[in-house]
């Protein structure tokens, strides 16, 4: 491999050779840079799947979970202006409709989701750190950016 002067010193204004170590480290440096672009499309692509619920598969995109918190806000005003419980059908990610949803089910899906969210980024932070702690090659090479995401979702 060869380098301009501007990435190696060089005798004048000759382009010298790399050594093998100073190659690797730029193999590392545009592999580390590759890895770091598929780790946060990996990372954009769980946060805002799906997550599996008992009633089955949820989107959990911007917009759906903004769907969930609104009806979540009107079925606890509901219940609390009429005494009686709130339920309604909710639109699964099949397509398919899942009922009676009620306020605690739409809870326990924000949780869902709230947990989701934070093993995403907590688990994006574990792989960043391997990747950018890697020195050589076969390091990089033994990190699985696929694995560890799932908490019952799915991009």
């Amino acid at each position: 491999m060869w380098a301009h002067p501007d990435n190696v010193a060089a005798l004048g204004e000759e382009w010298q050779p790399l050594t093998e170590a100073e190659a690797e480290a730029e193999a590392v440096k545009v592999r580390q840079a590759a890895m770091i672009e598929q780790l946060k499309a990996l990372r954009d692509a769980y946060e805002f799947g799906t997550v599996t619920t008992p009633q089955g598969k949820l989107q959990i995109d911007e917009r759906s979970q903004g769907r969930l918190n609104r009806a979540l806000e009107v079925g606890r005003n509901y219940e609390k202006l009429t005494g009686q419980p709130f339920s309604t059908a909710w639109r699964m990610y099949d397509n398919s409709w899942a009922a009676p949803i009620t306020v605690a089910i739409l809870e326990g899906w924000s949780l869902l989701i709230g947990g989701q969210v934070q093993h995403v980024f907590s688990h994006y932070g574990v792989l960043y750190a391997q990747v950018m702690s890697a020195q050589t090659l076969a390091e990089l090479d033994g990190i699985d950016l696929r694995e560890g995401w799932d908490v019952g979702a799915s991009a």
